[in-house]
């Protein structure tokens, strides 16, 4: 579910952002919001897609990702991320 030129959430990673009805507009919000450049930003939902997906225990994944940024600012990067 893309809305921007930018095709940010076509990227095959960031599937379940897309899934989960985040748009482009989110993601420019959330870049002002945390200060961030598009691939910090980027970065943060890739990490935070795999650690959720991994878990597998996680009822609002958009929820779960805006905590973690408003606490630390970005999303860190699990141990378990390998790309």
């Amino acid at each position: 579910m893309t809305t921007g030129a930018a095709g940010i959430l076509d990227d095959p990673e960031l599937k379940l952002w897309a899934d989960a009805g985040v748009t482009e507009k989110q993601l420019k919000e959330w870049m002002r919001e945390f200060d961030s450049t598009s691939e910090e930003i980027v970065a943060s939902l890739r990490y935070a897609a795999h650690d959720i997906l991994k878990r597998n225990n996680v009822k609002n994944p958009v929820n779960s990702f805006y905590q973690v940024m408003i606490r630390d600012g970005r999303y860190p990067r699990p141990q378990s991320y390998a790309y």
